[in-house]
């Protein structure tokens, strides 16, 4: 199964208040992300499959599996067409984008 992640080089991004604010790096702009893309953006971070996705979906919002897919690979969708995200092997999980830090400015922004 094919694991995507969040691109370093393309976002950077923090979690304020239970929703994200992301800014993409390439077109210099801020990104809002809905309660769905707020319940996927970590597991993304990390590194994550669609199945993974879909089931962080169905734990979080009781939603239907089917639905949740859906949800899921709208979102995923949406961020390769923004090109914010990338595929990565297995063994590499750790997170290649990590939030800025609370309180403090994007060195990028």
């Amino acid at each position: 199964m094919e694991r995507l992640r969040l691109r370093a080089d393309a976002v950077d991004w923090k979690r304020v208040d239970g929703e994200i604010v992301a800014l993409d790096l390439v077109q210099s702009r801020y990104l809002a992300v809905n309660a769905t893309g707020t319940a996927l953006w970590g597991s993304l971070a990390e590194g994550a499959t669609r199945e993974e996705l879909a089931g962080l979906l169905v734990a979080a919002h009781g939603i239907a599996p089917s639905r949740a897919r859906e949800d899921a690979d709208a979102f995923v969708a949406w961020l390769q067409t923004e090109g914010l995200l990338e595929a990565v092997g297995a063994g590499e999980r750790e997170s290649s984008v990590k939030p800025a830090p609370s309180g403090s400015p994007s060195s990028q922004a």
